[in-house]
């Protein structure tokens, strides 16, 4: 993923993009138009990882280009660092894996 080399990413907002976003640690603008990616895009804004989502009904040049400066913000910027150094220490697969194994044991 490019994600970490960005200062900001502008996606859809959907699970997989969404994660990765918050693994790189950096704010998240989110372009939703079905349900799970505006479940998405709202976690982001109350991670405080990014602006409000914008809405497929809402989208307009105007409406993306009024949330990149808020998404670089100060606030924005440290706690998605903070997020994604969180994502970066878990070690999510291997615990999984080890609770797999003792079920096999």
């Amino acid at each position: 993923m490019l994600f970490h080399q960005m200062a900001v990413d502008i996606h859809h907002s959907g699970a997989g993009t969404s994660a990765a976003g918050f693994r790189a640690g950096v704010p998240s603008i989110n372009l939703t138009y079905s349900i799970d990616q505006i479940v998405w895009g709202v976690r982001a804004f109350k991670l405080g990882v990014g602006p409000q989502p914008i809405l497929q009904k809402r989208r307009t040049t105007e409406a993306l280009a009024s949330t990149i400066c808020p998404a670089l913000k100060p606030q924005i910027l440290a706690a998605a660092s903070k997020l994604g150094e969180k994502i970066r220490r878990e070690r999510g697969a291997e615990n999984a894996a080890e609770i797999i194994n003792q079920c096999w044991e």
